[in-house]
């Protein structure tokens, strides 16, 4: 009998593109190590732009005296995300090549879904902010505010 009439081997064939169409290949390390080479080369451009890396109120008053360092660390900030999305996606490309499975599948895109909606909704509240000049907002409300209890009792306003 032909192995691929078997029954046995028709469900094995079945089970198998189910698996394929339903996990992702994982991103690769490389596209790891390479956002955070990107993150260095960020926070590098960032100490030219600002004189420092430090977030406090001579930075805040300067981002609103001028105009200058907001556009060029919107630049860099943009350009690191651009890059850190390539790299991710070449390396991934790279492994998935490797490994002789297909890229572009049902969770992939699942995965670019759940990618693309936190980015847009991050980057529309980042530009709302920007159009306020809210750029103290980390320093009051930001990732410090879950981390420390003296953070926990600032009032927002």
């Amino acid at each position: 009998m032909h192995e691929s009439n078997h029954p046995s081997a028709q469900i094995e064939q079945i089970r198998d593109i189910m698996t394929r169409s339903t996990t992702f290949v994982s991103l690769s390390g490389l596209s790891g190590i390479a956002a955070g080479i990107l993150a260095f080369v960020a926070v590098w451009q960032t100490y030219r732009i600002l004189g420092t890396v430090w977030l406090g109120d001579n930075v805040f008053a300067l981002l609103r005296e001028s105009s200058a360092p907001v556009h060029s660390l919107m630049f860099v900030f943009l350009l690191t995300l651009i890059a850190a999305l390539i790299a991710a996606f070449f390396f991934t490309w790279r492994r998935v090549r490797g490994l002789g499975q297909e890229l572009w599948n049902m969770a992939s895109k699942r995965f670019a879904i759940h990618l693309a909606l936190p980015l847009l909704a991050g980057g529309i509240f980042a530009l709302a902010l920007l159009q306020r000049g809210a750029f103290e907002l980390s320093d009051h409300a930001g990732i410090f505010w879950c981390c420390t209890p003296q953070c926990r009792q600032i009032q927002l306003l």
